[in-house]
């Protein structure tokens, strides 16, 4: 067998909410993903280049889906899945996506924890670390 490998990355943020659907018991979520490439033209000035992608991911938790709101800045990782259908007027269509294997929210700071997700971390001393701990630091020193 051949070895292959189909796996995108990347680090955008959301054009839209996301939707969630059902479909046989299983929950269906689609958003997508501005990325943009900076590239200097040919007079030197820097021209931007947006390019959307489609993602979808299943059962995603509830913790991920408050998470998914238009602006949001992620880090996916997913397989290219590439499909075709036909319109109601016969025309065959493709349509490319991502399907999520991996979700991180990159969102930081005091202004947007509540919005990422993230919490402050509990004050960190002596007392909250276990006793092998705090024998190796006191060695350390």
């Amino acid at each position: 067998m051949a070895f292959s490998l189909n796996q995108a990355s990347l680090i955008g943020n959301l054009g839209n909410d996301a939707e969630t659907k059902e479909f046989n018991g299983h929950k269906k979520t689609t958003f997508s993903v501005a990325t943009t490439h900076s590239h200097k033209d040919k007079n030197g000035e820097w021209q931007n280049k947006t390019t959307w992608h489609n993602i979808a991911g299943w059962d995603l938790s509830d913790f991920y889906l408050s998470k998914l709101v238009k602006g949001a800045k992620v880090h996916i990782t997913g397989r290219i899945d590439n499909r075709e259908y036909q319109d109601s007027n016969g025309n065959k269509k493709y349509f490319s996506e991502i399907i999520l294997s991996e979700i991180i929210p990159l969102d930081k700071g005091e202004a947007s924890e509540n919005k990422a997700g993230f919490q402050k971390s509990a004050e960190i001393n002596d007392e909250n670390l276990p006793k092998w701990v705090t024998e190796d630091l006191d060695n350390l020193f």
